[in-house]
């Protein structure tokens, strides 16, 4: 049986001053800083104090050579009448049924592309990819009774019973 080494692709530079690493791949670099007592970076030789920093560490380095190899996805829908975005630079304006167009920056290192109501998220780093994505969906979060709003591709929401005569 042949084990598939994830690191091929990356190059880890050690950062003893910031208590950090670099990780570097094909689409881009992250750096990931550590903080506390349970993790030791000394001379390119890492010290752990206890099993569950490992686990931390080891799902941390599996989601970052992910990220660093084939990149992070998230696909918004934008639901209602006269809901679109505009990108415009490092800007992405939004129109959501409000008497103004929201403007929000894009972070470094993201890039949003789209095509009508559906918004695409692309970047190497997760944890980025993921709170931008709250962030516009808390602009218009889905509402209960119709589903409009800014809602995650396949997310299954649950509806309240409107009045009844």
């Amino acid at each position: 049986m042949v084990k598939e080494n994830r690191l091929d692709n990356l190059h880890l530079t050690f950062d003893n001053r910031l208590n950090g690493i670099k990780f570097k791949g094909p689409l881009g670099s992250v750096v990931k800083l550590f903080g506390g007592k349970d993790l030791v970076l000394f001379d390119k030789k890492i010290f752990f104090f206890s099993k569950s920093s490992l686990r931390t560490f080891d799902n941390m380095l599996t989601t970052v050579s992910k990220g660093l190899v084939s990149g992070f996805f998230v696909k918004l829908n934008l639901v209602g009448l006269g809901f679109r975005f505009l990108k415009i630079e490092n800007y992405i304006l939004l129109k959501l049924g409000y008497g103004h167009y929201t403007k929000i920056m894009i972070p470094k290192g993201l890039h949003i592309f789209g095509y009508k109501r559906q918004l695409f998220l692309f970047g190497v780093d997760f944890n980025q990819v993921r709170a931008f994505s709250e962030s516009l969906r808390l602009q218009r979060f889905p509402d209960a009774y119709k589903g409009k709003g800014i809602q995650y591709h396949m997310e299954n929401l649950i509806f309240k019973e409107g009045k009844q005569k």
